[in-house]
């Protein structure tokens, strides 16, 4: 699909390569009437002579290979260590060498939920476990990730957090019109 400023389409590309190849018109003037440079206009003509059709559609920017991109075996060495120690990416960074902010992306990238950051939460799950409930982690089948849920813990934080009641105050309005509140609408008197 083509970027919203784009002057060609495929569709105009198309357009251009019939009026310079078909129609035998000078790629300058074809050029001119779809508003683009000449230049461009001679890249689509080359492309369409190279790959006939296929040279018309948009390519993937995507490079064709990532020398430097993080290994499967770190990947998984990563993923391992956290599902056993439930840590965060700075002391996975520690134990496994990669960069934290690595390590950040990597979670992300495989859906791994944030571990449970607040205080009171932390809490909520000690409770929890002296109660004898516990939380379903990687070795009890999955992480539990559902609507308000923190990973590893079965709380939601919404419902069971006490709400803080926060005083309502009112603002007096103020008017920018140069005779303040007077104004009504019928004229300055």
């Amino acid at each position: 699909m083509s970027h919203a400023n784009a002057r060609l389409t495929p569709h105009g590309r198309w357009l251009l390569v019939q009026r310079v190849r078909v129609h035998g018109r000078p790629v300058a003037h074809v050029a001119r009437e779809l508003g683009v440079s000449r230049q461009c206009a001679h890249r689509w003509v080359a492309r369409f002579d190279a790959q006939g059709m296929a040279g018309l559609v948009d390519r993937s920017s995507r490079p064709h290979r990532s020398p430097r991109a993080t290994s499967g075996e770190q990947v998984a060495v990563v993923l391992a260590e956290r599902a056993r120690a439930r840590c965060g990416p700075d002391e996975l960074a520690r134990t496994t060498g990669v960069p934290a902010r690595t390590i950040s992306r990597l979670l992300r990238r495989a859906g791994v939920p944030y571990l449970c950051q607040s205080r009171w939460h932390r809490r909520c799950c000690r409770r929890l476990a002296y109660r004898g409930r516990r939380a379903r982690g990687p070795a009890d089948g999955g992480w539990s990730r559902g609507p308000g849920l923190v990973a590893g813990c079965s709380t939601t934080v919404r419902g069971a957090r006490r709400r803080l009641r926060v005083p309502r105050t009112t603002v007096p309005r103020v008017s920018r019109r140069p005779g303040g509140d007077q104004h009504t609408g019928g004229g300055q008197r």
